[in-house]
């Protein structure tokens, strides 16, 4: 099982275009996992092995496991282009989880990451390896344990497999500072926002449905989210001895056929319909109770640290946006960018989101700002004025200002005024965001918003 980019409508095709240098295998080993990349990157190959050993770790505490150096070592092969990865896929499950760009495979004691977004080598060399390739490493290490921990691994519930190794996943990445959290990390806020758009529209399945892994009419994002979230809310709400119980049932209960049933019928025999239905209204309360920062609509920003990398797919502008609106206006979003070297070079300052469309500031290299309205009805783009900035170049670190009365915009570079839009219609106030154009990357430093 494995989480891909598909639900974010990436393109597969889009991986493929990536150039990078001849493949040049490079190996890490740790006491659990050994790392096996396909191109060599000593400070990824380093990073790759770093997180998957933390997951191990995380796994053996919850699963309880001894935490012991492995005789024979599970593998994880890491491919620099999406071609190589299609190919070990073909090789290993008959091209089945093409669109993933991840899986596990417990045949072989193995799992396989394609290295995304796309990157050159001179950006690999800089940023290290990319926030969403190390989610998608810790994501499928976690299945790896879970294959060492349950002899029948195979017959699980999704709400299991996935539940399980999302939480290892994401336990991991905060626990080492990867990730700042499920409400400020832009991917994981989005899992929440999916998660409490299901509690408003009343289409969370019940956790009695849960355990019998029913999600009728979910996408796959939406079923991701779900299983994410109920088994956190599992881990942190139930005392520790019934998730041993539930964990223990899951292991003794045999395999194959019917599995899931079994499962299924003790867990409710166990917890007994009262305690399933406070289950269902307190799962329903704890995903209201999350406070999620942003929604992403097209990865990825990473949020983690003092810069925020942000790197677009070659043919997808990245988009993440805060949920909470702007609000009264006048106001002044502040911050500095550095773009870094990629296919093309133009970031995003993102406003006044709306059913309507939004505004987008953008900011590129060579040449200055350009503002744009983006037009829901009819998918259209409107230049509003442009401005030259001499100072904004790749691999520079430039301030940016942009200050948001009711019907205008002023643009600062660098401290010096670049661009005055005036508008038409009233702001609404709505949310702002930032973005990466298709093919950009670049690291955002201290964006905020405040009055003028």
């Amino acid at each position: 099982m494995s989480r891909g980019t598909t639900a974010f409508s990436v393109l597969v095709a889009a991986l493929f275009s990536a150039s990078p240098s001849p493949a040049q295998e490079l190996s890490r080993k740790g006491p659990h996992v050994q790392v096996i990349c396909d191109f060599e990157n000593e400070q990824v190959a380093d990073s790759a092995l770093e997180t998957a050993e933390a997951v191990w770790l995380a796994g053996t505490e919850l699963y309880r496991l001894e935490d012991a150096a492995l005789d024979e070592l599970y593998t994880l092969h890491l491919y620099r282009t999406a071609a190589a990865y299609c190919a070990a896929d073909s090789r290993l499950t008959g091209g089945r989880f093409q669109e993933n760009l991840a899986f596990s495979h417990h045949a072989t004691k193995s799992a396989h990451v394609a290295l995304q977004p796309p990157c050159s080598d001179a950006l690999l060399a800089e940023i290290g390896l990319p926030s969403l390739t190390r989610a998608l490493i810790a994501h499928e290490v976690a299945h790896l344990v879970r294959f060492c921990a349950f002899r029948n691994f195979e017959s699980h519930p999704r709400w299991l497999a996935d539940g399980t190794a999302y939480c290892l996943e994401v336990e991991s990445l905060i626990a080492k500072g990867w990730s700042p959290g499920w409400d400020e990390d832009p991917r994981l806020a989005t899992e929440n926002c999916l998660a409490k758009a299901l509690v408003d529209s009343g289409k969370l399945p019940s956790v009695d449905e849960l355990l019998q892994d029913a999600a009728a009419d979910l996408s796959f994002s939406e079923v991701y989210a779900v299983h994410a979230v109920f088994f956190r809310f599992l881990k942190e709400k139930l005392p520790a001895k019934d998730l041993r119980a539930i964990l223990d049932q899951a292991r003794r209960l045999g395999d194959g056929e019917g599995y899931c049933d079994r499962l299924h019928a003790s867990l409710t025999d166990m917890l007994g319909a009262k305690r399933l239905s406070d289950l269902d209204k307190g799962l329903r309360a704890y995903i209201q109770g999350t406070a999620p920062a942003w929604r992403e609509e097209y990865r990825s920003l990473e949020t983690a640290g003092d810069g925020w990398v942000q790197i677009a797919f070659p043919d997808t502008n990245a988009i993440a946006w805060r949920t909470q609106p702007a609000g009264k206006k006048p106001y002044v979003l502040r911050g500095a960018v550095k773009m870094l070297s990629a296919e093309a070079s133009q970031m995003n300052v993102l406003l006044d989101k709306s059913d309507a469309g939004f505004l987008s500031v953008a900011i590129v290299a060579g040449y200055g700002a350009t503002a744009f309205r983006y037009h829901a009805e009819g998918d259209r783009w409107e230049r509003l004025g442009d401005g030259k900035a001499p100072g904004v170049n790749v691999g520079e670190k430039v301030s940016f200002e942009v200050r948001v009365a009711k019907k205008s915009l002023i643009v600062k570079i660098g401290g010096e005024d670049v661009l005055r839009v005036d508008l038409e219609a009233e702001l609404s106030g709505g949310p702002w965001g930032l973005g990466a154009q298709a093919g950009s990357a670049g690291i955002w430093y201290d964006v905020e918003q405040s009055s003028p």
